[in-house]
């Protein structure tokens, strides 16, 4: 939804996936997840979030030819975890805490953070009055503007952590340029 203030996700549909139950069948999951996707935008450090789901999707869907909901659904869930049901409730409370991105404004000074670590990154732009510029960072008041993240993969992993930690800057030149 868009407000005056920024762009937030809508509360009905974020709501819809939070009361939806513990997946029963390997289409559950992969609906779920697929679904959370679409706010790993409003979600500060979503792919660290989702990662358990995602490897106990992967688990599910190994060995299968075709990785369509019609052929997760024929996979019941038959060993669902206490790690599965943290991490399915870890997702669900991220999501309750969806976070409202500012519109930007070109009269407020832009800040990016950036931070890897060995499995993940994570970029976050947030926008500040200038009047707060000055006053120590604690007492400013940011904005978030953007967030964006991913998970190293293959041959990423065994980077070096200098090699990691500068990802995210090539990325943020990138996609926020």
């Amino acid at each position: 939804k868009i407000y005056s203030r920024g762009v937030s996700p809508d509360p009905i549909k974020i709501q819809s996936l939070v009361d939806m139950p513990y997946p029963r069948t390997g289409s559950d999951l992969l609906q779920f997840t697929f679904a959370c996707q679409w706010f790993a935008d409003s979600i500060p450090r979503f792919e660290e979030v989702v990662s358990l789901l995602r490897h106990t999707l992967e688990a599910l869907l190994k060995g299968l030819s075709k990785r369509t909901k019609r052929a997760a659904s024929r996979i019941p869930i038959t060993d669902w975890t206490e790690n599965d049901c943290t991490a399915f409730d870890n997702v669900r409370a991220a999501l309750i805490n969806v976070i409202t991105l500012s519109s930007p404004d070109p009269s407020k000074v832009l800040y990016v953070f950036l931070d890897a670590s060995q499995r993940y990154w994570n970029i976050v732009i947030t926008q500040v009055s200038t009047g707060d510029v000055g006053r120590p960072y604690g007492l400013q008041r940011h904005e978030p503007v953007a967030l964006h993240g991913g998970a190293f993969k293959n041959s990423a992993l065994h980077w070096s952590m200098l090699e990691k930690e500068a990802f995210p800057l090539v990325v943020a030149g990138y996609k926020f340029p």
